[in-house]
């Protein structure tokens, strides 16, 4: 099917029950901007004491306290575990939110181990970027800012880098969960397998998104309210096109 088509029908299939859903996407949203504010903040504050340097950071530096951005993250992980299997289940059955919630546990279990399967890869292949982000910090608290800028260089490139080999050919894993419950190694395989000779059509559709995700920032996140549906419901046609 061509992504035009594909986007039409995801339009059609979450127009029933689409404000229900906006709502139960409330808390989500309203943490990802609570996360977002506090990322930047203390993003801030490390580059201003970083500027300074440890002999000036009693004056000049910026203190920062890790707890909101702690809650932040953890607000962030229960919102997404719970929103994102409900709106799954929602716009597969076509069904209002709250209707689906009862029977939960059926089909959510397999998805909460597979999202929380993927942060733990996360976090291991973003391992070298914390290395040479924290060489960065302590390189520019100690003047030496040549060495600064070739460690937070290497950190952009792991971070890409990480970022792609931690999501690599898994990208519909939490789909195939969810039509085929199964465990998080026998649905990261088979995610591997459908993803194979179908990354042009994967992507094709992530790029055809590409104007909406710049709206939804220039929005501060409030459009993510329709858009994620609409993502959500995408995805699940492409997943249900690679099946066949």
């Amino acid at each position: 099917m061509e992504i035009k088509k594909i986007k039409q029908q995801a339009k059609n299939n979450i127009k029933t029950y689409k404000h229900h859903r906006m709502i139960l996407l409330i808390p989500l949203v309203t943490v990802r901007l609570y996360l977002f504010s506090q990322l930047m903040i203390f993003i801030n504050a490390l580059q201003t004491n970083m500027m300074y340097g440890s002999n000036s950071i009693a004056s000049n530096g910026v203190s920062y306290n890790t707890i909101p951005l702690l809650i932040g993250l953890l607000l962030w992980a229960i919102t997404t575990m719970v929103t994102k299997p409900l709106m799954i289940e929602s716009i597969s059955q076509s069904k209002k939110p709250l209707d689906v919630w009862s029977n939960m546990s059926v089909y959510a279990t397999p998805i909460y181990a597979v999202i929380v399967n993927r942060w733990i890869r996360h976090l291991i292949y973003q391992i070298p970027t914390m290395f040479f982000w924290l060489t960065a910090y302590a390189t520019a608290m100690n003047y030496h800012y040549d060495l600064t800028d070739k460690c937070m260089a290497i950190s952009i490139i792991t971070f890409i880098l990480g970022y792609w080999l931690a999501n690599r050919k898994r990208q519909l894993v939490e789909y195939e969960v969810y039509r085929f419950p199964m465990y998080v190694k026998e649905a990261a395989q088979a995610s591997k397998l459908k993803m194979t000779g179908n990354y042009k059509s994967y992507y094709k559709l992530k790029a055809s998104f590409i104007i909406w995700n710049i709206c939804n920032w220039c929005t501060f996140g409030l459009l993510s309210l329709y858009l994620y549906q609409y993502k959500v419901a995408s995805l699940l046609i492409l997943d249900k096109e690679f099946n066949q």
